[in-house]
């Protein structure tokens, strides 16, 4: 269907433990691009006005913030830091297609309700547990990860329902 381009495929032994180095990079852009939006979010005046006027747009309207601005920004970002993961991910899986898409939403949805909404510090933790739990089942059984993720998201509700670090 697609033809795929095979690239940083060395392998590495760290500790015993074989890995690829194209997802070795990958994970490190996706840290570095994490760590970026935190202080954009956490560290500027746009960042301030993103959070308050996801908080309570109508009062940050009173306080004179455009939200219609605002939202066209965030949803600007939103694309750019959608382009950047589906990148990252084609470094990985090379014969992507429109169909790869619901798994991968499902599994940043579960890995966003295991952090907490609205944790930056528990989605990342959330997303290095759930990528753990992931690669893990990917070893014994391939066909079983996505009931896994779901089993994974229904104890978590279970046991915390508001996540790791939810307020």
């Amino acid at each position: 269907m697609f033809s795929s381009t095979h690239y940083l495929n060395e392998i590495i032994y760290i500790i015993g433990v074989r890995l690829e180095l194209n997802r070795i990079v990958a994970a490190v852009m996706a840290i570095i691009i994490s760590v970026l939006l935190y202080i954009l979010l956490r560290s500027t005046r746009a960042g301030l006005a993103v959070r308050a006027t996801a908080q309570e747009p109508t009062g940050a309207q009173v306080v004179g913030i455009n939200i219609f601005k605002v939202h066209t920004v965030s949803f600007g970002l939103s694309v750019l830091l959608s382009a950047l993961a589906g990148s990252l991910l084609s470094m990985i899986h090379t014969n992507l297609n429109p169909l790869t898409g619901p798994q991968y939403t499902f599994i940043a949805l579960t890995v966003i309700v295991i952090g907490g909404m609205g944790s930056f510090i528990g989605s990342l933790l959330g997303g290095f547990l759930m990528g753990y739990v992931y690669y893990a089942c990917m070893k014994i059984d391939p066909l079983l990860t996505m009931v896994v993720v779901y089993a994974f998201l229904i104890i978590m509700l279970i046991i915390r329902p508001k996540g790791l670090f939810g307020r």
